[in-house]
């Protein structure tokens, strides 16, 4: 199986969040795309979460009858100072001001096969619970650095169930993958 999980003392890392203080979100944002590139940071007041999308090497059947080595995104979640704050050259990073209490953080968990043998766990994207909104980020794709935003009053995944069936199945070459989405509430 690939685990394209958050690991364990990362999801310690979300859960300190909890009746918290979010002061501001920040990053390299596209509006036009409400993505992130590649990083996320939570400023917490005391102390800031980074999720960062990163390139995991991974083995899986996809395609063909043998396996193949390829890439796929996975989150990593960091706490830091607030006062490190740390952009690739050209990013312009912007920050939106919230000042909202965090009452519940929620990963958003997918378990992907493929007729072909594959087994894929993924976490395809997160939650923040404020009492005034509700923040979802979610991946665009298996392989893409963006964070996609959503800001409203209830979970808005942007990589939806059918948008991770049509990524993970190729009708040319008889690839059909199904889906089962958990939600795991910290």
């Amino acid at each position: 199986m690939v685990d394209l999980t958050i690991k364990k003392e990362m999801i310690e890392i979300f859960s300190s969040m909890k009746g918290k203080t979010l002061k501001s979100i920040e990053g390299d944002y596209l509006p036009k795309y409400k993505v992130f590139m590649e990083l996320v940071r939570f400023n917490m007041g005391q102390f800031s979460v980074e999720v960062y999308s990163y390139e995991e090497g991974v083995k899986w059947f996809w395609t063909g009858d043998k396996l193949i080595d390829d890439e796929a995104t996975c989150f990593t979640v960091k706490k830091t100072d607030t006062k490190n704050r740390f952009y690739t050259k050209g990013w312009t990073p912007v920050q939106f001001l919230k000042d909202e209490k965090v009452s519940e953080i929620i990963i958003v968990r997918d378990l992907i096969k493929t007729n072909r043998g594959d087994e894929i766990l993924v976490d395809s994207g997160f939650v923040i619970r404020t009492n005034e909104n509700t923040y979802t980020f979610s991946r665009c794709d298996l392989s893409s650095y963006n964070i996609h935003m959503n800001e409203s009053d209830k979970i808005d995944m942007y990589y939806s169930v059918r948008k991770a069936i049509k990524d993970c199945s190729e009708p040319e070459s008889n690839l059909k993958a199904t889906v089962k989405r958990d939600y795991i509430f910290l």
